[in-house]
């Protein structure tokens, strides 16, 4: 069983680092509000550590050689690195298991995330209640039990995962919502998200490019996950010597023309500054405004988008930048 014990530990590492809270907004505590009347059974926090994401069904295999493991296991995950924050609860009698897979999925499609895996019933695998994931509570019923699991953003570097295991427990429904946030200020995290980054460029048709978003209104100054998410490109240009990178400062169509192409300047020009003060060399960073941003092929829209006001990082090898348009 020594699968299991490796699986229950992921969630429970040890408290190593002292990590800010996220920026984002918490999906468990909308779904929180959202289950009106439910009661917090329990909740624990790891500031980083270890969470294996199910991406299919889970069910029991038996060693068929000296070297396989007996046990639970699914057939398909993935471990991520990150802020884990499980929180459970139970729910009043007059929310069903059905009502609170159907508010997780909408909150999710909502925020932007991406549905990797759901289930229901004795589709979720052969196991009941999912005890394994939480060998604390008691097992729930096979026929009454969803789970579902996500990733954000949709497309792109992950920066957050997210799970929910809902099963009936007596004549109540349980739920228990685990939410890892990947980028935190960690030198360790920071590294992971640099190398999401270089794989997602190297399977990218789109080209070598990062979209960061975050601006205030008519602001330039970078949020703290901004500032995540630059120190990992600054990582990528000292360790990817041939790369240079050209930054686009775009805004939101809201104020006058000539007031949009400074700021989106300004916007650019933050962001070349801190790569400035981390240490990056001007020969590898080049800046520019963009003015508003407009979506190729869509008609242009007069409202304040929040994910219009950013800067994209685009990645070049060194001897072309000097010859871009």
């Amino acid at each position: 069983m020594k699968w299991i014990i490796l699986l229950r530990l992921f969630p429970a590492i040890a408290c190593l680092f002292s990590v800010p809270p996220s920026s984002a907004a918490s999906i468990s505590s909308q779904l929180y509000k959202g289950l009106d009347g439910a009661h917090e059974y329990s909740r624990q926090q790891t500031d980083f550590g270890q969470y294996e994401l199910v991406l299919g069904t889970l069910n029991y295999l038996y060693p068929s050689s000296p070297g396989e493991t007996e046990g639970f296991k699914a057939d398909k995950s993935r471990i991520y690195e990150g802020k884990i924050d499980r929180r459970v609860l139970d729910l009043p009698s007059h929310i069903g298991s059905l009502t609170a897979f159907s508010l997780a999925e909408k909150v999710l499609r909502k925020e932007g995330y991406r549905i990797a895996f759901s289930c229901e019933g004795s589709s979720c695998g052969s196991i009941k209640g999912w005890s394994v994931f939480y060998p604390d509570q008691a097992d729930g019923a096979q026929s009454d039990q969803f789970y579902i699991s996500a990733t954000y953003p949709e497309h792109g570097p992950l920066e957050r995962v997210f799970s929910a295991h809902i099963s009936r427990i007596g004549k109540s429904v349980r739920v228990t919502f685990d939410e890892v946030t990947l980028l935190v200020d960690i030198e360790r995290s920071i590294q992971n998200y640099a190398d999401s980054v270089l794989a997602h460029w190297s399977k990218s048709d789109l080209g070598q490019k990062l979209p960061v978003p975050g601006y205030g209104l008519g602001s330039h100054e970078l949020t703290e996950t901004m500032k995540l998410k630059f120190r990992a490109i600054a990582k990528i240009i000292d360790s990817e010597s041939h790369f240079a990178v050209r930054l686009l400062g775009y805004t939101d169509p809201l104020g006058e023309e000539a007031q949009n192409e400074k700021l989106s300047f300004d916007r650019a020009k933050s962001v070349a500054d801190f790569l400035f003060a981390l240490g990056i060399s001007s020969g590898s960073v080049s800046f520019e405004g963009r003015g508003v941003f407009n979506d190729a092929g869509k008609r242009a829209s007069r409202k304040a988008a929040p994910e219009h006001r950013k800067v994209i990082v685009v990645a070049y090898p060194k001897k072309e930048v000097g010859s871009l348009d």
